[in-house]
């Protein structure tokens, strides 16, 4: 059966093995007095999903970029540290896909375990490789 995957709130991800009846927790940022903020969120496939954000310290200041990664459908989820802050992911396939800063374009082709940044923006009409 397959699992929903929720966003509640800014710092839980819960999933549903029941067509969304029964719902657990899947992911949780529980640090006091921070808050876990998601930009985007991406599911190549229904199994392998990643969720993009930033955790923010209690004065609202980014304190540290992070992706959220599946290859469950949403049962589990596993953090990733990320350089800078990011404001949207697209994916091509199940591994490669292109994260978006405020800085410049950053690319995986391992399904968002790690990011090497492109050195330039693409050319216009040039495509993404």
């Amino acid at each position: 059966m397959p699992r929903w995957p929720s966003i509640v709130g800014a710092a839980v991800f819960a999933a549903s093995l029941a067509w969304g009846q029964e719902w657990k927790v899947a992911y949780a940022h529980a640090v006091n007095r921070e808050t876990l903020v998601f930009t985007d969120l991406a599911f190549p496939t229904a199994e392998r999903g990643i969720a993009v954000g930033v955790i923010r310290d209690a004065q609202g200041r980014d304190r540290q970029a992070i992706a959220l990664l599946t290859s469950d459908g949403g049962a589990i989820w596993n953090q990733v540290t990320l350089e800078e802050v990011p404001l949207s992911v697209f994916f091509l396939d199940e591994a490669r896909g292109w994260m978006v800063t405020a800085q410049g374009v950053w690319r995986t082709q391992d399904s968002g375990a790690s990011w090497t940044r492109m050195s330039q923006p693409p050319e216009r009409g040039k495509r993404l490789r």
